[in-house]
């Protein structure tokens, strides 16, 4: 299993396959680190309960941002320039799902990243392991490149690849809409705040200097989900944090080198117990010589809480600690931390953060990719487009096959590139709960994965 997968694994669980293609372009990963140092960490002190700093104290973060109640952003220079991220605010960045116009239920994850902790390791990267890293956060439109970001926050809305990204760093506004205008044919939507909206067919954008939020896969909602990120991050809308069950998550991931969290739903596959859990995620603590992971699952009550069963599904083949030794188990009232502390040298990176890493067994990497899924009820077929992340080309993929389940499965010539699409268009037409599929295949024939998967509604 590849350095990433147990990640790609645990999200599967999380969400359940047909959220796998909303999942997809946060690829690029580390090899390992040499042993003698890794990334910085945080502590959780300095934050209120919704992870953001205690008004009126200093908190410094592992982005290098110095937030007080004063500050709006980050810190800035005298250029006015955002000197990094705010790690221990970024729930703020994160609305509450009915805020997003989502039903109880649906498919909703969030993720934090502080990618100055990438950057500044990346001498210890593999050459082609950070090139595929910077590609891959690129991949998702406007973004800036890896040296101006300072953190990233990603919000997964739905199963059919459609995210919200908040990009903080020390870029000027000029850099995404340049990319929005010329690159991707799009133009101006007007202002909002102290942000500058821009509309292409690919992606919708605010952005001002140092921070930009950036939508894909949404058509025309794109905007409306942009705005509400933005509302959350000034008070004005709900956050995802005003519950008590992702207080309580939020509370017990901590302000870590990366977080992710999701609530439980349908979605979520055994060994996970969706009747009895409420939300759950995952932290990453990298310090020089270890790194900490924990999964964290808030369960609806205490009476409801199974710790043989959590640690049963972190440790079961689809869990983040699949196969590492000395796992450990707390409860504390309804929240179960199954967690393991790992040597640094055995510490991968990807996109999402820190991962273990696995020998891989000579397999293939498995490309990252996200997929956007059009339904067209009248002619009973969908639509997939390649919407961000690796190129699919002969050097990663011996074939790309979609289908439905059950029928036959269609080549998709090579290469598929971000903005490519396809149609499947089967004899009768699709009928509501039909599954389309898109099946990978390593360049040795050997290796096959589900790249992503869409339910007809």
């Amino acid at each position: 299993m590849d350095p990433e997968s147990r990640r790609r694994d645990l999200l599967r669980a999380l969400t359940g396959v047909a959220a796998t293609a909303g999942l997809g372009g946060l690829a690029g990963c580390i090899d390992r680190f040499d042993g003698e140092g890794g990334g910085t960490t945080v502590g959780g002190d300095g934050t209120t309960d919704d992870g953001g700093p205690t008004p009126g104290d200093a908190t410094t973060t592992a982005g290098g941002a110095t937030t007080t109640e004063e500050t709006t952003e980050a810190e800035t220079t005298e250029e006015g320039t955002p000197t990094g991220g705010d790690a221990s605010g970024y729930t703020e960045w994160v609305p509450a799902p009915s805020a997003l116009g989502m039903e109880e239920g649906e498919y909703f994850l969030f993720s934090y990243l502080d990618v100055s902790t990438v950057r500044e390791h990346s001498d210890r990267f593999d050459e082609s392991a950070y090139a595929g890293f910077e590609r891959s956060l690129s991949s998702f439109g406007p973004v800036p490149e890896v040296s101006a970001v300072e953190s990233l926050v990603t919000l997964f809305v739905g199963t059919g690849g459609s995210l919200v990204l908040t990009v903080r760093g020390s870029f000027a506004a000029e850099t995404v809409a340049n990319a929005v205008l010329e690159e991707q044919g799009g133009g101006e939507a007007g202002e909002y705040g102290e942000y500058a909206l821009y509309e292409s067919a690919e992606n919708a954008a605010a952005v001002r200097d140092g921070t930009a939020v950036i939508a894909q896969g949404m058509s025309s909602e794109g905007l409306t989900k942009i705005k509400t990120v933005v509302d959350a991050r000034r008070g004005e809308a709900d956050r995802f944090v005003a519950s008590d069950d992702a207080a309580t998550l939020v509370d017990e991931l901590g302000v870590r080198t990366s977080a992710l969290g999701a609530r439980s739903g349908d979605q979520l596959n055994e060994p996970y117990d969706k009747e009895a859990l409420s939300v759950l995620g995952l932290s990453t603590d990298v310090t020089d010589d270890r790194a900490r992971f924990e999964e964290v699952h808030v369960y609806e009550s205490a009476s409801a809480v199974d710790v043989d069963r959590s640690r049963k599904a972190a440790t079961s083949g689809v869990g983040t600690l699949t196969g590492v030794e000395d796992v450990s188990t707390s409860q504390s009232g309804r929240v179960v931390v199954v967690g393991a502390t790992v040597p640094i040298e055995d510490l991968g990176l990807g996109v999402f953060g820190p991962n273990i890493a696995a020998d891989t067994g000579g397999d293939e990497p498995t490309p990252e990719v996200s997929f956007e899924f059009d339904y067209d009820a009248d002619a009973g077929s969908v639509t997939i487009t390649h919407a961000g992340g690796d190129v699919l080309s002969e050097e990663n993929t011996g074939g790309l096959r979609y289908g439905r389940e059950g029928g036959a499965l269609h080549e998709w010539s090579l290469p598929v590139s971000a903005g490519d699409s396809v149609t499947l268009s089967p004899d009768g037409g699709l009928e509501s709960g039909d599954e389309v599929l898109i099946v990978w295949e390593g360049p040795d024939g050997e290796q096959t994965e589900l790249l992503g998967s869409y339910t007809v509604p």
